[in-house]
């Protein structure tokens, strides 16, 4: 059986308003369209969750306006702008018709696209997000991270945001993703996307939407909030929602429950003559009896040295502590069962 892969070979593409698009696509079946916002494919696009993705259906994938190799010169990130770049990119593919996958920020633009081009959206999925930008603004926890932008700390900001979205159990892969997102855009650019998200109101037009559409949530995510879930489905015309057991946006545990909603949703059987890869949480544990090796790491005197190097030195040693742990383990079939800032175990 084959594995289909999924490589970054960047293509570019205009919208109906002359923007230029950056966009990659790999895999075979079903054509499912991810709706973007603040990413970054030549980091992204590598990513094992994409190679998952892509060994069920065709995965494609885009920069948003004003994001990663996408036109960075832009001044609208209205959801009726950003939802051209959804048309654009489907129209260079000539997909007639695709899933349209969204979450977080990227939800209003799907909207838009879905009530503007039913003929061309199959299935809608909404994962994580809501109608309205101002709704996320009423969780303390969002307005004390955009606070951090707002004065101007783009690190700060990305690395607070994700790790909370990820939470502290994954570190490393909100690491990761505050990484991209750095690299994405400028932090005036990311103040000029987060400033007009914050305005995004699609409420009106839920109502309006007629295509079969599925609404997933986390149901112990700290934001979005689950009543923002249940309200975009409850507006939707016969949308279904599915909560999936988890405590953060993301988990090892969330994957295959998404994977399966996806699935069932879609209803496509993704591709029976191909070897699916799994997430983490259903691949088996192919290691053999024997031996094994539990390893503790841990810098000494950890308060001690930042105080004697200060913040940005300190989180140096410790980001090429946690490079060298990390491509130890790799090197040597390891795997990375915790870490503690400090520590992995």
């Amino acid at each position: 059986m084959a594995r289909m892969s999924f490589e970054p070979n960047i293509r570019y593409c205009t919208a109906g308003d002359g923007v230029k698009i950056a966009f990659c696509d790999g895999g075979v079946g079903t054509p499912l369209v991810a709706a973007a916002f603040l990413n970054n494919l030549e980091v992204e696009a590598r990513w094992d969750w994409h190679q998952i993705l892509a060994s069920r259906r065709r995965i494609v994938l885009y920069d948003s306006r004003g994001a990663g190799s996408s036109q960075r010169d832009i001044a609208g990130f209205s959801a009726d702008e950003m939802a051209l770049d959804i048309g654009a990119v489907a129209d260079e593919l000539g997909l007639e018709s695709f899933v349209l996958f969204a979450w977080l920020w990227a939800v209003p633009t799907a909207v838009v696209y879905a009530v503007r081009h039913p003929e061309r959206v199959s299935h809608l999925v909404l994962f994580a997000g809501g109608a309205r930008g101002e709704d996320w603004l009423k969780i303390p926890r969002v307005r004390t991270l955009f606070s951090m932008l707002d004065q101007g700390d783009l690190e700060l900001f990305t690395d607070s945001l994700y790790l909370n979205a990820f939470g502290w159990h994954l570190p490393e892969v909100g690491q990761r993703v505050a990484a991209a997102a750095r690299g994405a855009r400028t932090l005036e650019q990311t103040q000029a996307f987060y400033g007009a998200a914050r305005q995004h109101d699609v409420t009106a037009l839920l109502p309006k939407v007629s295509v079969p559409t599925l609404v997933m949530h986390p149901r112990g995510a700290a934001f979005p909030t689950l009543d923002m879930a249940r309200q975009l489905a409850a507006a939707i015309p016969g949308a279904r929602l599915k909560l999936l057991e988890s405590n953060t946006i993301w988990s090892d545990e969330l994957e295959p429950q998404f994977l399966d909603g996806l699935d069932d949703f879609i209803g496509d059987g993704g591709l029976p003559d191909t070897m699916r890869l799994e997430p983490a949480a259903r691949r088996p544990n192919r290691h053999l009896p024997g031996l094994a090796t539990i390893l503790w790491t841990d810098i000494v005197g950890h308060t001690e040295m930042m105080q004697r190097l200060g913040d940005a030195k300190g989180r140096d040693v410790l980001r090429q502590h946690e490079r060298i742990t990390r491509e130890t383990l790799k090197a040597h079939g390891g795997a990375e069962v915790k870490t503690m800032g400090d520590g992995f175990m």
